[in-house]
């Protein structure tokens, strides 16, 4: 296992003075072992090709499966029981670092909800030339949120789907016509949505308008009717 850890550091590892640092694990000392290790800031960061070379070196020293990991009667095992979880946690953790390296890419596909809108694949299976607008993601959930009194305030957040898919037909379909389709369908559903918020207006101010005239007495009793309701349903 001694060459498979040295070929580690030959991949990952930063050589300042390459002389002294190459056989330090040769001349170790106790003021080594207390010292911390400092790392100078990197003027350029580790390739996708050299972290999933240290992955996979780190994989076959570790793996139950390698033939360092099999021991036997008069041989032991490359690595102690109490060194695995280490390696197994730097295996699954470097996982994620090629999607750190590409922070702003990464950030980018995984708020794109332009594929809510592309539904192509439907429209092969069900012969049709377009879906209607009832049968639209976005305006699906927009129809759920105008229906659902504590959910509101998130009535603009469907939209960003229109935002996502008409970047996608510009940037990387490059299709003048889709973007066309997006726009007709993003304006259609906007006015619905202000035909039926307008209704809602009108229906709460018409609701607030008859409690200003109805009569103190019966309203009272109603109250009171209700509370009576709600106990007994409590209960």
């Amino acid at each position: 296992v001694k060459e498979t850890l040295l070929q580690m550091r030959e991949v990952a590892v930063d050589w300042m003075n390459p002389d002294k640092q190459k056989d330090d694990y040769v001349v170790k000392t106790k003021d080594q072992e207390k010292k911390a290790n400092e790392y100078p800031t990197r003027s350029a960061a580790p390739t996708v090709i050299q972290i999933e070379l240290l992955r996979r070196i780190a994989l076959f020293v570790y793996s139950p499966k390698s033939s360092g990991m099999q021991g036997g009667l008069f041989s032991d095992k490359d690595l102690k029981t109490d060194w695995i979880p280490e390696w197994k946690n730097f295996h699954n953790r470097s996982y994620f670092f090629r999607y750190l390296l590409q922070f702003g890419e990464t950030v980018k596909e995984i708020s794109d909800l332009s594929d809510l809108w592309y539904r192509e694949f439907f429209l092969e299976m069900t012969k049709c030339v377009q879906f209607p607008i009832g049968m639209s993601m976005p305006w699906m959930m927009l129809d759920f949120l105008l229906t659902t009194p504590s959910m509101k305030e998130n009535l603009l957040f469907p939209l960003d789907i229109y935002n996502d898919a008409a970047s996608k037909a510009l940037t990387v379909l490059k299709q003048q016509f889709i973007y066309d389709e997006i726009e007709a369908e993003c304006n259609l559903s906007f006015d619905q949505l202000i035909f039926h918020l307008a209704e809602d207006v009108f229906r709460y101010f018409k609701t607030l308008a008859s409690s200003v005239l109805i009569n103190k007495q019966y309203e009272s009793f109603f109250h009171a009717v209700k509370q009576a309701l709600a106990k007994r349903k409590v209960i």
